[in-house]
């Protein structure tokens, strides 16, 4: 096996001068013109990802001068679901033997990767195997990523760090809590953690489930580590760049994409946010107007506070988490925490009343639907059709809006699905003849699929939005009035009237409303 660095004689460690078995960078690929479908040949299992740089598989001892944090390290912040080596199949038997990894006490910096693999490919497990199976028999230990994200949000781990305990979360170090170093960044290695996106993201955007896992990884190794993420703390050999940093900040490479490098920015803004105080819980709001924060999420204030003639009908969350929305059933518009105002119906005579309403991504708007399907859209939140015009068979009772905000669908309580934008039909309940009527929609973060909810607790999963389990088969002391997926897509919260929560997949449990003596909770939005 080549082993970059250890000897500073070996050819190895020359980028321009091709050895065999050497791994092939981006850096060579760009400089000698070839084509992606030059690397079409390797055996991948039907992939052809390029690579970090040539070199960058660092031994040796940690530098002296290591940097402190600069922030109290917060080790007990949660760590996210990660699929592990063993899930995600990786055959041991190729990677070096534990003692030739080298470890870090400190991390300083985190390096944002794309793995250029197709954004087509139907398994992302299989990709990483592909990519795995590639870096061991090119010279590298192991895999060069720290860890992957797939497209479906799916966190996966990436380099070896040592035999976990059955139950242990797999955090990327050794019993000593020393970080392992990866090799995914030539000169970078070093007190760093290489996380790369499956996808090529040249000309497009990650999915929407990939930002949002790669903020919730970054809050984690940003709180776990001390680190600031706008920080002038300036790398090893001098270079200052980004806590949070894009491959080509740090090397002459096009990684991570002009997509994905564009979106830093606001990847870090919204990490920042993250690991400012918790995020983690659910609000749940009555029709009288009074809200509920359970978790980590904060009192921001409520509409009964306020001051409401009609009953709230409708709530949704602000991107952030740092704040939400309440609409009432007269069109009327309440934003507490960072979630601002951009118009109302209130002052509008509508034919039908409000009954629930949908964030954009950006946070800067909202639709709200009445029970006859007519949208009304404010802030960025473009029209994309109605169902006003329609004779429906029965009221809408609920809207839930696409990942990319071109689009939403709406709900009606016989489980019809009308779809406006880009809201693809996955299928609906309107054939099936229902024990209770239809209270609500979640759509999926891939924007491939929904769930709904009857009053019974029962659920419908159409897309891809995978059964996780329902309240059909409890009696419950008050029927369920709400649904809200998690983040990952793999589980969803569910709201009784009483303030009962029922989560089910990886929808974690922070309390419920019931011993507050609710009786008519009708939303909630949920972050975890």
């Amino acid at each position: 096996m080549c082993d970059y660095d250890a000897n500073p004689e070996t050819p190895c460690t020359d980028e321009h001068a091709p050895v065999a078995n050497a791994p092939i960078s981006r850096r060579r690929i760009l400089q000698s013109g070839l084509a992606l479908g030059a690397l079409a040949a390797v055996p991948t299992t039907g992939i052809a990802p390029l690579f970090p740089d040539p070199g960058s598989e660092t031994r040796g001892a940690e530098p002296n001068g290591t940097p402190r944090p600069r922030v109290a390290v917060r080790p007990n912040w949660p760590v996210p679901p990660i699929v592990t080596r063993a899930e995600w199949g990786a055959d041991e038997s190729l990677r070096a033997p534990d003692g030739d990894f080298d470890f870090d006490s400190v991390v300083t910096k985190l390096v944002v990767h794309h793995t250029v693999t197709p954004n087509t490919a139907t398994s992302d497990a299989s990709v990483v195997r592909g990519i795995y199976n590639y870096h061991t028999s090119n010279g590298y230990f192991d895999i060069a990523y720290s860890y992957l994200i797939g497209r479906d949000g799916r966190l996966y781990e990436g380099r070896w760090a040592q035999n976990y305990a059955a139950g242990a979360p797999h955090t990327g170090e050794n019993a000593q809590g020393r970080n392992v170093r990866a090799a995914h960044s030539s000169n970078t290695n070093t007190q760093t953690i290489g996380v790369a996106l499956l996808g090529d993201y040249r000309a497009t955007l990650p999915t929407p489930a990939q930002i949002e896992t790669l903020e919730t990884f970054l809050a984690w190794k940003i709180a776990r580590w001390g680190l600031q993420v706008y920080s002038d703390v300036p790398y090893l050999d001098g270079r200052v760049f980004s806590t949070i940093t894009g491959h080509r900040d740090v090397t002459q490479t096009e990684c991570p994409g002009d997509g994905m490098y564009g979106l830093l920015s606001e990847v870090r803004y919204r990490t920042e946010l993250k690991t400012r105080s918790g995020t983690r819980g659910y609000w749940i709001v009555s029709r009288g107007g009074q809200v509920e924060p359970l978790g980590e999420l904060p009192d921001l204030g409520d509409p009964a506070r306020v001051g409401s003639a009609f009953p709230i009908v409708g709530m949704a969350m602000h991107p952030t988490a740092h704040g939400f929305w309440c609409a009432s059933s007269d069109g009327g518009i309440f934003g507490f925490g960072n979630a601002g105002f951009f118009g109302s119906a209130g002052n509008i005579r509508l034919n039908r009343p409000i009954v629930g309403m949908a964030a954009t991504p950006s946070g800067n708007g909202y639709w709200l639907v009445a029970s006859d399907g007519g949208i009304f859209g404010y802030g960025d939140a473009a029209f994309y059709g109605s169902a006003g015009n329609i004779r429906l068979n029965r009221p809408i009772v609920g809207i839930a809006a696409t990942p990319t905000g071109r689009g939403y669908w709406l709900v009606a309580s016989d489980g019809g699905i009308f779809g406006y934008g880009d809201a693809a039909f996955y299928g609906s309940a309107g054939n099936i003849r229902l024990n209770q009527p239809i209270v609500g929609i979640a759509a999926t973060p891939t924007g491939r699929g929904y769930w709904l909810v009857a009053s019974d607790g029962g659920i419908f999963g159409y897309g891809d939005a995978a059964f996780y389990g329902s309240a059909g088969a409890i009696k419950l002391n008050s029927p369920i009035t709400s649904i809200a997926g998690t983040a990952s897509g793999r589980g969803y919260w569910l709201l009784a009237a009483d303030g009962g929560i029922f989560g089910y997949g990886d929808a974690g449990f922070f309390g419920s409303a019931a011993p507050f003596g609710r009786t008519d909770c009708i939303a909630m939005v949920a972050r975890q």
